[in-house]
């Protein structure tokens, strides 16, 4: 009789983290359909129920996509208070693509080595026109130096990954004016 009040207890506890919402997506379900709505700004083209963007002080809600139109992994980082409740409040977006510069290939006896640099081309662009409003390039950090010698494992050395918080940094100035 113990063990079964216990499972059932534990049962109950389950279910109301999962209700607290301490369990499942981090993605906001209204903001991921207003992201998935911004799809055609990744190329130049607006969403006629967005809201239009000016210059004028205040807070521009934005959603972050890729270059392909795709709902990126930071959207879900993006402060409360800067997303858009609807896509009529939608005035911002980014557009984000994310890559590696290759810096040096270093020759071995064995396998050569290539060090990449990481980085984040963003695009801002006006979600009601899809027009450009800024762009900028953020960087990791660049690779350690090629050795003398090198595991013959080892193909490629990148730096480190660029961090959302660069990205969010950039976008205050636009997102917060």
């Amino acid at each position: 009789m113990k063990r079964l009040l216990s499972i059932a207890l534990v049962g109950i506890l389950l279910i109301g983290v999962f209700l607290s919402g301490c369990v499942g997506s981090t993605e906001d379900p209204k903001n991921e359909e207003i992201a998935r709505a911004m799809s055609s700004v990744a190329n130049g083209k607006g969403v006629i129920d967005a809201s239009a963007y000016t210059k004028s002080k205040g807070l521009h809600p934005v959603v972050i996509i890729t270059s392909s139109g795709e709902i990126d992994s930071w959207n879900s980082e993006i402060p409360q208070e800067w997303q858009p409740k609807l896509i009529g409040e939608t005035q911002l977006v980014a557009v984000i693509t994310k890559g590696a510069n290759s810096l040096q290939t270093c020759a071995y006896t064995g396998p050569s080595v290539t060090r990449y640099q990481c980085y984040v081309k963003a695009d801002l662009r006006e979600a009601k026109t899809g027009n450009l409003v800024k762009s900028t390039t953020l960087y990791g950090s660049v690779p350690v130096q090629c050795r003398q010698r090198e595991r013959m494992s080892v193909t490629a050395l990148y730096g480190s990954s660029v961090e959302f918080s660069q990205l969010k940094d950039w976008l205050q100035g636009y997102v917060m004016s």
